[in-house]
């Protein structure tokens, strides 16, 4: 990286083009920045290109036919080299000489008489003085060269129109394009009406208008509307926005997955429940044909509702796979203090699951 740059900090009028460009020279410690002035745009540098006109693609492929040569030696390196060469300078000699050359039609600027060029420039520099001081003498004599710029263009522009009707003869038809370029019919827009015939002036009779056009035109289809249809839509529409997304669609091993994998030591939510009596334990014990169900909670109602969900997904899959229970030989079994209550007894689906009574709690 260069140690020194060259930094302009000037103040250009804006009649004044600037263009800065780095110098690519060999220079150990110095990158040296080129700041032109002109008071001319500077010209457009055109993308990087064989040709800047047009190309006759016709002629192009002639031109290089006849240049191309097949008979070639292609044995060395040094022949390859010497061949891919006289291909490029063929390739390239043949694209400039099949440019189609357009001359540039540059328009000439408008020519003004120097007793008007001088109150331009006059104006434009009691402009500036008025914009720095804001005296009130300034704007006077501002607006004093405003008013007769403006009446000598007024002139100039009566005398050459003068100028150019005076120009115009029948002889090379100038007169007859002049008369019908003047005497061209413009079609004006049209007016629009009223529903009782009258011309809709105002901008918002021609609004009305519209929208009455536009509401008759677009319109649903017959089997559309009904009256349920409508019903429908307006509860939509009047309906609250939600809050949040639906719920996802859930199955009770998800609950129980995540009731099992709870932290018991996660403190308690505004309801004080805590893990301990949301989070069932199961023990599913099987002996021959028989089933036992084991549950534990310090709470003996929620044991007892953990045991009748448990035997209700029993009941849909002993009823899917054909399966039948001996209702008679289920018992229910508590075991906790002294005088505790479960609630609801368990229920199969035609009776209910009796406690036995050689348990003692």
């Amino acid at each position: 990286m260069p140690d020194i740059l060259d930094i302009f900090v000037t103040k250009i009028p804006r009649n004044l083009h600037t263009q800065a460009s780095n110098l690519i020279d060999h220079c150990s410690d110095h990158s040296p920045v080129m700041l032109s002035l002109d008071c001319l745009p500077p010209d457009k540098i055109n993308a990087s290109a064989l040709s800047q006109f047009p190309t006759d693609w016709d002629k192009f492929n002639k031109i290089l036919s006849e240049k191309t040569c097949l008979k070639l030696l292609l044995k060395t390196p040094s022949d390859i080299d010497n061949a891919v060469n006289l291909l490029i300078t063929n390739i390239q000699t043949s694209m400039w000489d099949s440019a189609k050359i357009i001359p540039l039609h540059i328009k000439p600027p408008p020519h003004l008489p120097s007793y008007i060029q001088t109150p331009i420039l006059r104006k434009r520099r009691d402009h500036v003085i008025w914009q720095r001081s804001r005296y009130p003498i300034d704007k006077f004599h501002y607006n004093v060269l405003t008013q007769k710029l403006k009446r000598l263009l007024t002139n100039l522009k009566s005398e050459s129109y003068a100028n150019y009707t005076s120009t115009l003869t029948g002889i090379n038809g100038s007169l007859w394009k002049t008369r019908r370029k003047l005497l061209r019919i413009h079609n004006p827009p049209p007016i629009l009406r009223n529903v009782d015939g009258s011309w809709a002036l105002i901008e918002q009779s021609q609004a009305d208008i519209f929208s009455n056009h536009f509401s008759n035109t677009f319109q649903p289809h017959d089997n559309i509307i009904t009256i349920t249809k409508i019903q429908e839509v307006e509860s939509y529409l009047i309906s609250p926005l939600p809050m949040y997304p639906p719920s996802r669609a859930f199955r009770p091993s998800e609950v129980e997955f995540i009731l099992k994998k709870n932290s018991p030591k996660k403190a308690p939510g505004f309801d004080l429940i805590s893990s301990e009596v949301v989070k069932p334990t199961y023990l599913n014990p099987y002996f021959a044909d028989d089933k036992a169900i084991l549950t534990t909670s310090p709470d003996p109602i929620l044991a007892s509702s953990y045991i009748q969900n448990h035997l209700n997904f029993l009941e849909s899959w002993y009823k899917t796979w054909g399966v039948k229970i001996n209702e008679t030989k289920s018992m229910h079994g508590l075991f906790g203090f002294m005088g505790s209550n479960c609630g609801a007894l368990p229920k199969l689906p035609t009776s209910t699951i009796f406690k036995d009574s050689n348990l003692k709690p």
